[in-house]
């Protein structure tokens, strides 16, 4: 339930920040359907690195940070959304993870 909550975070924030930044790459996702993907890192520097590399090639980005409430500590980078955008452009950031 952990992992799903903070996906939701990711993915909602996502969209907010899409509906502002590329509405046309939103528009285009929504009808496509929509399509998520969830990856793995192996830690926190490799969140924040993937993140780094999403934001150099101009992709939306959502990092999320616990807020302490369960078992995961304060502040924890635990989740980053990328996109929406051309699948192409995430895989090149992302394409070396493998699916959680």
């Amino acid at each position: 339930g952990k992992i799903a909550a903070q996906v939701a975070h990711a993915a909602v924030d996502a969209v907010q920040q899409a509906e502002e930044m590329t509405p046309e790459l939103l528009e285009t996702w929504e009808e496509c359907g929509c399509t998520k993907v969830c990856l793995k890192v192996n830690s926190e520097q490799e969140l924040l690195d993937v993140e780094e590399q999403c934001i150099v090639k101009g992709l939306v980005t959502s990092l999320i940070e616990d807020a302490g409430r369960t078992q995961i500590e304060a502040g924890s980078k635990t989740v980053c959304g990328v996109g929406p955008a051309p699948a192409g452009l995430i895989d090149a950031a992302c394409g070396h993870l493998k699916l959680l």
